[in-house]
Parts: C-alpha cells; structure tokens; sequence
C-alpha cells in the first residue's frame, strides 16, 4: 500500500547545545506540516496531511544519554466515555533521539552500535569496515568501502571544523583584550594629561557605550 509519510534527518554532534534538543526536533515537525499547505494540501484538505518525522542522531552525548532511543509522538488518552478517533488522524508527528556511544564494542543494540562505530571520530576506514564486516556481517563491497570512506571524512572534518573554530574563537578574545588594554591606556593618559575623569575622558575619545562599561569595569 502507499506509505505518506515525510523524514527529516538530522546529525548532531553537539547533544548539549544550551536548549532541549527535542524541542527543536518538534518544532521542526511543526514546520513539515505547515509546509505541506498549497503543496500537499489545499483550503481544507487536511485529510491530506503526511505524517511527518524527525530523527536525530547525536554524537559526544554526555554519559547517561549515551546508548538511548528515545521515541516522542502524539497519543490519544480517552478521558471521558469510550469513543476512540482512528489513529492515521491524530499520529501526525513523531520524534525519535538516539544517541550513539563512545564505548560501543560491547552494546547488545544493534542500531545503535552501528551508528556508534560509523559516527566514531576514533576509528580510521579500515578499523570502521572491519568491525562492520565482523559484527554485522556487511559485505565490503567497493560501494560500501566508498560509504565508509565519505563516513571518515565527514567525522574528520567536523572534529578540524570544531577545532578551527576554538582557534579562532580565542584568536578573537586575545585581539579584542589587546585592543581594550591599548584603550584603556589612552584613556588613562587623557586623564593625566588633561586632568580629567574617566568618563570625560572616554568622551572625548568617542568610545561607544559598550566599549565605556567594559573599560570602566576594568578600571
């Protein structure tokens, strides 16, 4: 029978972004359905809804999320009477985390170790193939190799990623302490020199409002 449904899927490899990821990952399954309106669907056709879904799998889990699926979605709960809707009118959405996991050569879950060990920023091509061939039995077809490879590479350049953007993120702070240092020398020379205030001095210098707090804190 035809299947109507609409995936998302996403790779995260910061579990811990400073927001609760399932959040996002339902605010992304509300946009797949708005989104269907004038493509899907036209005026009332909401009989004509896809079921939508969004999966993430995430990386670098702190330790008790690591080796979890954890699956979010609409219910019905019949809080008075015996009526029941059929199920295909509400299930409209649904959201599935799975973290994979650093230590991974012992895991009874296949998905996840799978996952795990092609996600892995620690395993090179060769080791990836030969635990996959070992352990699930995949055949290391040209096609397969090519896969794990692209795998590797993509591992390797979110880890430079990241680490390009530590470097220049403190690049950065270094160049703006020199420069609030060399500022903060100015201003305390016109108040030497001219005998006048901090914030008097910082006017005359035309520092921004922003730049006064910090300097003045500084002081």
């Amino acid at each position: 029978m035809l299947i109507k449904l609409i995936l998302n899927v996403e790779a995260q490899n910061d579990a811990s972004p400073g927001y609760p990821l399932t959040k996002r990952a339902l605010y992304y399954c509300g946009r797949m359905l708005s989104a269907q309106y004038g493509r899907e669907f036209v005026n009332a056709e909401y009989e004509k809804l896809k079921k939508v879904y969004s999966i993430w799998i995430c990386t670098d889990g702190p330790l008790y999320k690591q080796n979890t699926i954890n699956i979010y979605s609409v219910k019905e709960d019949s809080f008075i009477g015996e009526h029941t809707e059929p199920v295909n009118n509400y299930d409209l959405l649904t959201v599935v985390m799975i973290y994979t996991a650093k230590d991974f050569m012992d895991l009874q879950d296949d998905v996840i170790k799978m996952l795990s060990v092609l996600l892995s920023r620690n395993l090179d091509a060769q080791e990836r193939m030969n635990i996959l061939e070992d352990s699930f039995g995949i055949a290391m077809t040209e096609e397969v190799k090519q896969e794990v490879d692209h795998m590797c590479n993509l591992s390797k350049g979110i880890r430079e990623e990241g680490e390009a953007i530590g470097i220049a993120k403190g690049e950065a702070i270094g160049v703006a302490k020199g420069e609030l240092k060399e500022r903060l020398k100015n201003v305390k020379a016109l108040m030497d020199s001219l005998k006048v205030s901090a914030l008097d001095a910082m006017e005359i210098l035309k520092f921004s409002p922003e730049e006064r707090q910090k300097l003045l804190t500084m002081l």
